[in-house]
C-alpha cells in the first residue's frame, strides 16, 4: 500500500480519478474547509481520490483473505489536517491529524476457529472507542 501521503495526485492510478473540481459534493456543508482557491480544492480532490483508491485496495485485500483463517488489521500512522483547522494542508497537531482510520476484519473461519481471540478483539475495540 502506498497510502495517502502528499503529493496525493501520485497516490492513485488515473482510473481512480472519480472526484474532480466539477463534482465537489464531498466538500462538507456542515464543516466548510478553509480552501482559498482551486489549487487548494485540487489538493483536497486528489486526497479524496487517494482515499477512494486506498479503500479499493483494502476491499481487495479483504476479498483475498475472506475464505481463509485470517485476520486483517489496518491503521494509519497519522491523519491529515486537510484545510480543517487552518488555511493550509499540514501535519500540525489537530484532531484531524490524530484521528486515524482503524479497521479489523476477521474472516468467518477465523471467528469459528478463534472465538476467544474474537472476544478479546471486540473488547479491545470497545475500549478504544
Amino acid at each position: 500500500m502506498i497510502g495517502n501521503h502528499f503529493e496525493y495526485k501520485n497516490r492513485f492510478p488515473k482510473e481512480f480519478s472519480h472526484f474532480n473540481l466539477n463534482n465537489t459534493s464531498y466538500f462538507s456543508k456542515n464543516k466548510p474547509l478553509r480552501v482559498k482557491n482551486n489549487a487548494d480544492k485540487q489538493v483536497v480532490t486528489d486526497y479524496i481520490n487517494s482515499v477512494y483508491y486506498n479503500d479499493y485496495v483494502l476491499y481487495s485485500l479483504i476479498e483475498l483473505f475472506k475464505d481463509k483463517d485470517s485476520l486483517v488489521i489496518y491503521l494509519s500512522d497519522h491523519g491529515d489536517d486537510m484545510f480543517e483547522s487552518s488555511d493550509f494542508n499540514t501535519h500540525e497537531c489537530s484532531n484531524a491529524s490524530v484521528e486515524i482510520p482503524f479497521l479489523i476484519y476477521m474472516s468467518d473461519t477465523f471467528k469459528q476457529k478463534h472465538p476467544q481471540m474474537v472476544k478479546v478483539l471486540k473488547k479491545l475495540c470497545t475500549s478504544l472507542l
